[in-house]
């Protein structure tokens, strides 16, 4: 009798670590760099989610209202106004696609400790923070909160400054730690040479 109910806790404990554990990154893309509208610093949009399980990963772009280049229609219409948004949520949504395509069938490159670059596969240990990293770096992360705030409400232009303030730095290269802003400036500046 001992045997038997120490292979079936056994296999509960096996079968719960193999369960699919899903992370969900919500996904900004900020504006960098000014743009041509004087001095004033182009909008922030919340684009949508990432969503990571152990066998998969998939983007989810949020669907909105907001004059983000969505739809074939509204870039048409773009073309012939003077207030042409700067994000097209289709062409983020195809770029993001492709890059979450490589990862899953190719892993992250990553680089460790003592400078050697190593791959990362879907359902390794740092995955996870890899893929922070790499959409830190690229795009940006919100808080979930506030994320999915923007993708059940279906906003994608930012509110008050709500998508900065509650942004969340990781670390682009190993330890893929998270940061504070001020240390992310820091290292942006310093790997990059420009702020962001």
């Amino acid at each position: 009798m001992k045997k038997i109910l120490i292979l079936f806790l056994l296999t509960v404990i096996l079968g719960a670590s193999k369960m699919n554990v899903s992370t969900t990154l919500h996904i900004v893309n900020y504006a960098k760099y000014q743009y041509l509208n004087g001095d004033q610093k182009g909008d922030d949009y919340y684009i949508g989610k990432v969503i990571v399980t152990n066998n998969d990963i998939k983007f989810i772009p949020v669907k909105t209202y907001d004059n983000v280049g969505a739809g074939s229609f509204k870039r048409m219409i773009q073309n012939f106004t003077s207030s042409k948004t700067r994000l097209n949520i289709d062409e983020e949504t195809e770029s993001l696609d492709k890059k979450l395509s490589e990862f899953l069938s190719k892993g992250i490159r990553i680089q460790n400790k003592e400078g050697k670059y190593l791959i990362v596969k879907l359902g390794e240990e740092n995955f996870i923070p890899a893929l922070q990293s790499y959409l830190s770096e690229s795009r940006g992360i919100v808080s979930s909160k506030v994320g999915e705030k923007y993708f059940q409400n279906g906003w994608a232009k930012t509110r008050e400054n709500e998508l900065e303030n509650n942004r969340e730095y990781y670390n682009f290269e190993y330890p893929f730690q998270k940061m504070s802003a001020k240390e992310y400036s820091q290292h942006f500046v310093q790997k990059f040479g420009i702020m962001k």
